[in-house]
């Protein structure tokens, strides 16, 4: 990790490219984003969600939500399915930014609809993924 003049971080490694199979160098630039208080919210609010299923397709996933931004990543069997969604202050809902793959998509608004505010260990069921359980929740 490499500190930039535009205060940026530059981060660089290698890792295995998934398409190619070989190890190959990466470079990563990061940039830090304000966190806000979202509307009905007394607090910033963070959690992080798990669901696991060693069930004939396994399903594994994880949803991490940071104040106004939430990102997803669930696996199923061979599918896999990304996306992220920030709160949208001006139509007051939740929209979905970035997606890429399937299964997760049906999955997210109804997590985010049932409840903002987890604590830990509480559970969220789905019927199309199972149960998700809440592993770290924090405010500030």
């Amino acid at each position: 990790m490499y500190p930039q003049s535009d205060g940026d971080t530059l981060e660089t490694g290698s890792m295995v490219n998934p398409t190619t199979g070989k190890y190959e160098k990466y470079e990563e630039r990061w940039f830090d984003l304000d966190v806000e208080i979202i509307e009905n919210e007394k607090k910033k609010i963070g959690w992080v969600m798990r669901t696991h299923d060693e069930g004939s397709e396994s399903v594994r996933g994880m949803v991490v939500r940071v104040g106004q931004y939430v990102q997803g990543i669930l696996k199923s069997g061979e599918k896999v399915a990304v996306e992220r969604w920030v709160f949208d202050g001006e139509k007051k809902g939740w929209k979905s930014v970035a997606t890429s793959g399937e299964g997760l998509h049906d999955v997210f608004p109804k997590l985010l609809a049932w409840y903002k505010d987890f604590e830990v260990n509480d559970v969220y069921h789905d019927d199309s993924v199972g149960d998700w359980k809440c592993v770290e929740a924090f405010e500030w």
